[in-house]
């Protein structure tokens, strides 16, 4: 790759190890964002809870302190295509700008973890891209290990992503290299760094 990427998008289906890959970057030295986490602290924003319960009143409870119950979201998105993109409106693309703006401030490669880089077709936004793709089941037995997910939960966020096991990457984005998380953590670790170091 050229020596000029300067923005490293890290995106796979769920339960792939891209949060476990951004940690292993992070760990590294390397500037790393995660729009998960972006997205956990617009959670804990009042304003941004006052926007999810007009569009999901039955999510939001409480009058002076707010509380979201994400399931109850989950349960929504996942079978109303309107209400998923309303979410993306209110929570995916807020995230993707606040990482954005971020990643400007920071000198020298800058990952950024997206969970849902090509289904809103940010692949571009980034000089380089690392797909990590992991076996089904293995992604299934990660999942099912986190507090209340089941395989209805896993099947629902699944369906909502592009097919990793089909998906032409090359096409999607110049620069895209795709590690398969097929092993042990200091394996996934090797990888990862081997990439990195090749930036």
């Amino acid at each position: 790759m050229q020596n000029n990427i300067k923005l490293c998008a890290i995106t796979g289906g769920i339960g792939s190890g891209k949060s476990t890959a951004t940690e292993i970057l992070k760990g590294a030295g390397y500037n790393t964002i995660s729009c998960d986490e972006i997205v956990r602290s617009m959670y804990e924003k009042r304003a941004v809870l006052r926007a999810i319960k007009k569009v999901f009143p039955t999510a939001v409870s409480g009058k002076i302190r707010l509380k979201v119950d994400k399931i109850d979201i989950a349960r929504t998105v996942f079978c109303d295509h309107d209400k998923y993109l309303a979410l993306a409106e209110l929570i995916t693309k807020p995230a993707m700008e606040i990482a954005l703006k971020k990643a400007k401030k920071l000198k020298g490669i800058t990952f950024i973890e997206v969970p849902l880089l090509y289904e809103f077709n940010y692949e571009h936004k980034f000089d380089a891209v690392l797909v990590i793709t992991r076996p089904l089941q293995d992604r299934i037995d990660c999942v099912l290990s986190r507090p209340n997910m089941n395989k209805e939960q896993f099947d629902l966020r699944a369906s909502c992503q592009i097919d990793y096991d089909n998906f032409c990457f090359d096409h999607a984005v110049k620069n895209s290299t795709v590690i398969v998380n097929d092993g042990t953590i200091n394996a996934l670790k090797e990888k990862v760094l081997a990439f990195a170091k090749g930036l």
